[in-house]
């Protein structure tokens, strides 16, 4: 047997779990110490403050043998069911169970992204690239420079919707490439991932993997179909998914009905979008490192940030997905090997290149305005508020151009000579840059800061030394100018390699792809998946300052987000104390409405909604707790009561209605048109209850009231649909008191009083479920042969 012969059978079963092995190995210091991976920035990371309570309370609560719909720890109740970044339906969870909460989070990751290069490499496989293309493309998608920002943040409710992603364009692509006229195994799998993603959380990346589908749909003529039939195809399994997703989607669109930021976009088709894709930042293509991402000398509103123009997102609009993949594009092109599956079943590179383009002109929507035009066609598209996320669409067809490029990689003759003479030459341009930088980085800094038209306190503080920060000048000689010599560096080694590949045995050319592009995508991810923080380490002073609090179920805690989150403080959060503090994401109307008229309202508004303390914080991160003089608590009676039209008025009579004891109550269809038109009665005397908390839960609340009089119970929970109350047995309506917490009416005498989050929605999102689960067995009884 001729050497060329073993050389083209040399066995590539090892490519895959290499790039897997790779990455675990990526994460393995994390796994072994104690803590939860995030940025090194203190306090200011989601992850921390938000997301680990989410998965928390969510252990917390099925221990218990609860269903985790409700949260009162966030907002004053939050309907937390409703948010899908807490992933409530998502199978993960179950590791939590059985390991610990910082094991459980961190392994989430991991298994994550295992499972997302899987998908990609059975995707390029499935669209013609050869083994060796698709664990390129695998590894590239798996370590991507947005991947691996999201898990520095902690956001595994971005990262699991992510790498589901290729799986449902995976069964997507195996589905119009099925030679029978009616594959219904494969759509119904297709339907089965899709729904999948829904559960496992943020919505944004179902959109994003929508249109990579759609983009499939309507471009793909190579695999095998008509548009009429791939459209078809493609809705009917869309409909599966969403049905299947129900238990997430429907009570997510009631929490988004409810929500200021839903109700704002459904008004007015606009929203407090985040920053979109700077044009500054596109140079991290070829130089991740030039902007950060991070710098632990540099505060939160930082350089870098200042630079980039994005205060919030810099790392979500990275596109790196290394240096040798980016080479290994431009060689990209279709595939003219025959394919034992059929020569129809191939993709055109062409597809993926105008997706890629597409996720661009989106995510630059600050200069091309494309997604403010598609809000407008859907109006609650403008609920999601980061167009510059959409370089997943760019990073995603990138992956998996680098894979077909990989794959002619041993063919590429004339082409890879070409290439590797101009990636030598990109790397002089870039030494020559960085070495201007270092020795030029004075009058740069004012060109630049000129350019950005920074307001004149950005702009001070990127020039001097402030809190121990660097300036600007000492940020760009530390890291710009070292970033792109790095840069130059890993360029001159992709273009050798690529230069060399051709060249080279079978299983070295592949040993060495691989390992160039783990070592360049490793320098950049390796400081992000590192860094490990430890919860008590994080916020010792905080947990001291509320330890007299944490533990007592009558506590309910404000503090304004603008001077308790800015000053870098989330103790009300992570306590888990009764809080006004949380992710705005899904701030509910009723709560904004309430909180707003409250804080309005001097203290005896607060103490009517239940505040027995507020915290405050100073610039410097220092908390303070204010207690109240006479808070009402968890629950107030009343015999008087004035009724109004709407939630509006019911909150602006909470100032002045307060102090006196009376309740204002918006009208219900039962409430008589002639009470709107009275005042509230006189009162009797001083009149008052007895009040006895048997039970408070997360989405349970009991008491027993000896009252003197027929009157109103206050339980200053937010109001929201799916709350059921039940007096001496007899189910009544939960009234909306003040517009945004919740009353119930008592007869005189003894009462058992009992409130409990019974979300309807919830259990017709498992109906919509079970009818998706359905109709994918149906469809896969009734696949038609071959035609």
């Amino acid at each position: 047997m001729s050497s060329a012969l073993r050389d083209r059978r040399a066995p590539d079963w090892w490519l895959l779990p290499s790039v897997l092995a790779f990455e675990v190995l990526l994460f393995l210091p994390s796994l072994l110490q104690a803590g939860l991976i995030r940025g090194p920035l203190p306090k200011n990371n989601e992850a921390t403050s938000f997301v680990y309570p989410w998965q928390i309370f969510w252990h917390d609560e099925v221990l218990a043998g609860r269903w985790p719909f409700w949260n009162p720890f966030i907002y004053g109740g939050w309907p937390i069911v409703g948010e899908p970044q807490a992933q409530t339906f998502y199978p993960s969870h179950l590791l939590w169970l059985v390991l610990a909460p910082d094991v459980a989070y961190k392994l989430s990751f991991v298994l994550q992204i295992l499972l997302g290069s899987w998908f990609m490499y059975r995707l390029a496989q499935e669209i013609g690239a050869s083994r060796f293309g698709a664990a390129v493309s695998a590894l590239v998608f798996g370590v991507h420079g947005q991947m691996m920002a999201f898990v520095s943040f902690g956001w595994i409710h971005m990262i699991a919707p992510m790498t589901w992603a290729p799986g449902v364009i995976w069964m997507l692509c195996r589905t119009l490439k099925d030679p029978r006229r009616w594959p219904g195994g494969w759509i119904a799998a297709t339907g089965g991932l899709l729904g999948v993603q829904i559960l496992s959380g943020q919505p944004e990346w179902v959109r994003y993997t929508l249109f990579i589908g759609a983009g499939v749909v309507l471009g793909a003529r190579t695999l095998r179909r008509s548009l009429w039939e791939r459209v078809t195809i493609g809705g009917v399994a869309i409909a599966i998914g969403l049905l299947i997703g129900g238990p997430q989607l429907l009570p997510t669109a009631q929490a988004t009905v409810e929500s200021t930021r839903g109700q704002h976009a459904l008004q007015t088709s606009q929203i407090a979008r985040g920053a979109s894709l700077p044009l500054l930042t596109l140079p991290t293509v070829i130089v991740p490192g030039l902007f950060g991402p991070w710098d632990r000398t540099i505060t939160y509103d930082g350089v870098v940030h200042k630079l980039t123009g994005n205060a919030d997102n810099f790392g979500e609009t990275l596109v790196y997905i290394g240096l040798l993949p980016l080479m290994l594009v431009f060689l990209a092109r279709r595939d003219t090997r025959p394919d034992p599956r059929g020569e129809e079943g191939r993709a055109h590179p062409a597809l993926w290149i105008a997706i890629a383009v597409t996720g661009l002109l989106f995510a630059l929507n600050d200069w091309t305005h494309v997604e403010d035009v598609f809000a407008r066609v859907l109006p609650l598209d403008a609920a999601f508020r980061s167009p510059a996320r959409f370089v997943f669409l760019t990073n995603f067809a990138l992956a998996i151009l680098a894979g077909f490029g990989a794959s002619r990689l041993d063919r590429a003759g004339y082409a890879a000579v070409r290439l590797a003479t101009v990636g030598v030459c990109s790397a002089i341009m870039l030494a020559l840059a960085g070495g201007v930088l270092w020795f030029a980085r004075a009058p740069l800094t004012s060109i630049v800061l000129a350019h950005l038209h920074l307001p004149a306190s950005m702009a001070g503080d990127a020039l001097v030394r402030a809190d121990g920060g660097r300036s600007l000048g000492e940020w760009a000689r530390a890291h710009a100018a070292g970033a792109l010599a790095l840069s130059a560096g890993l360029l001159v080694a992709a273009s050798l390699v690529v230069r060399a590949a051709p060249r080279m045995a079978t299983r070295t050319r592949y040993a060495l792809v691989l390992a160039v592009i783990a070592v360049d995508l490793g320098i950049y991810a390796w400081p992000l998946v590192t860094n490990v923080v430890r919860i008590d380490d994080a916020f010792r002073d905080d947990f001291a300052t509320l330890a007299p609090f944490a533990r007592d179920p009558d506590a309910h805690i404000a503090g304004a987000r603008e001077s308790v989150f800015e000053s870098g403080d989330n103790v009300t959060t992570i306590a888990r104390v009764r809080s006004s503090t949380g992710y705005e994401s899904m701030q509910l109307a009723d709560f904004a409405r309430v909180s707003k008229a409250a804080s309005a309202g001097g203290p005896d508004a607060l103490e009517a909604i239940g505040i027995t303390h507020v915290v405050d914080g100073d610039q410097r991160g220092h908390t303070s707790i204010v207690t109240l003089p006479d808070p009402r608590g968890r629950a107030w009676w009343t015999d008087r009561a004035v009724f109004v039209r709407d939630g509006d008025a019911a909150a602006h009579l909470l100032a002045t209605s307060a102090a006196t004891g009376i309740v204002a109550l918006e009208m219900t269809e039962a409430t008589p048109a002639s009470a709107a038109d009275q005042g509230p009665p006189p009162s009797p005397g001083a009149a008052t209850a007895h009040i006895t908390i048997d039970e408070d839960v997360p989405g349970r609340f009991h008491a027993s009231v000896d009252a003197p009089h027929a009157g109103w119970l206050v339980i200053t929970e937010t109001f929201y649909p799916g709350w059921t109350a039940r007096v001496n047995g007899q189910e009544l309506a939960v009234l909306r008191a003040f517009g945004g917490v919740q009353a119930v009416r008592l007869p005189e005498g003894r009462a058992d009083v009992t409130l409990a989050f019974r979300p309807t929605v919830v259990w017709w999102g498992f109906a919509a479920a079970a009818l998706g689960l359905v109709m994918g067995v149906l469809l896969t009884a009734a696949t038609r042969r071959p035609r």
